[in-house]
């Protein structure tokens, strides 16, 4: 995050970050609660080899955790945290959010992110907004 934060300060356009310094705050305290949250906890699965109990305690701790991301969402009622265009929240979770269906591969017990508990999350194609 240090790096992103240098190349956003450097090349201001387009803004990455709110204009309004609380809700810049708060943008990069979500993004070390989802370290907390969901960063530690899929690493932790990399590399353990959970049983197929403890991997339904994590799925259910993850979508815990990325419940406050579905209902910060709903809150803001945009296409992406930053508005109608990814901004740095948006660009610092994606590639974790990418990697949860490569777990399920290794773990068919681990059911993150359903659809009909993540109704905006579930909407958002990153690969759409980067472009």
């Amino acid at each position: 995050m240090v790096i992103c934060d240098y190349l956003d300060e450097t090349y201001p356009e387009p803004p990455l970050y709110p204009s309004d310094p609380w809700e810049k705050g708060w943008d990069k305290c979500l993004i070390e609660v989802f370290e907390v949250k969901v960063i530690q906890v899929i690493i932790k699965m990399f590399f353990d080899s959970p049983d197929s109990k403890t991997v339904k305690e994590i799925t259910e701790t993850l979508n815990n955790g990325l419940d406050i991301f579905e209902k910060e969402l709903a809150k803001r009622g945009t296409k992406y945290f930053f508005g109608e265009r990814p901004g740095m929240l948006d660009y610092a979770i994606f590639p974790w959010l990418e990697r949860i269906p490569l777990l399920k591969k290794f773990y068919p017990d681990f059911f993150v992110l359903p659809k009909e508990r993540f109704l905006k999350m579930g909407k958002i194609d990153y690969a759409v907004g980067a472009v």
